[in-house]
């Protein structure tokens, strides 16, 4: 049961369409966009597959997942020290998040994987919460 909650709240992050705006700046909308797609879509085919235990292919979508984390953070926009730091600690979590699940995949380990898509979700919501407006 706990593990079809972490789903569902997964799918709520992924009913989410809007991009984010933060602060005042310049940057590659269309990269962020693009990469923010792509994160969406790997997370999408990450809870497939966890739900299938195909753990091939869990792992591979942590995997990049976390890579996408990383291209994220590289793509913030110009704003204020402290929310560009804010918003890369939240990559950089989600980054540290992905690649824990990629381990538990690689481990067939269905408990510490269905865990992890939480904490993915947690971080998803949370960052969106603050960043997207």
């Amino acid at each position: 049961m706990k593990f079809m909650c972490l789903f569902a709240l997964a799918a709520l992050v992924l009913a989410a369409t809007a991009h984010p705006s933060i602060g005042q700046g310049t940057y590659n909308k269309s990269a962020f966009e693009n990469a923010m797609d792509d994160a969406m879509k790997n997370l999408r085919v990450l809870m497939g597959s966890l739900i299938a235990e195909d753990w091939t292919k869990a792992e591979a979508s942590a995997k990049a997942l976390a890579g996408g984390a990383k291209t994220i953070r590289g793509l913030t926009p110009k704003a204020s020290a402290d929310r560009i730091g804010e918003f890369q600690a939240r990559a950089d979590s989600l980054a540290a998040q992905s690649a824990r699940v990629a381990a538990a995949a690689k481990a067939h380990a269905p408990g510490d994987a269905g865990q992890g898509l939480g904490q993915i979700v947690q971080s998803c919501m949370g960052c969106h919460s603050v960043f997207r407006k």
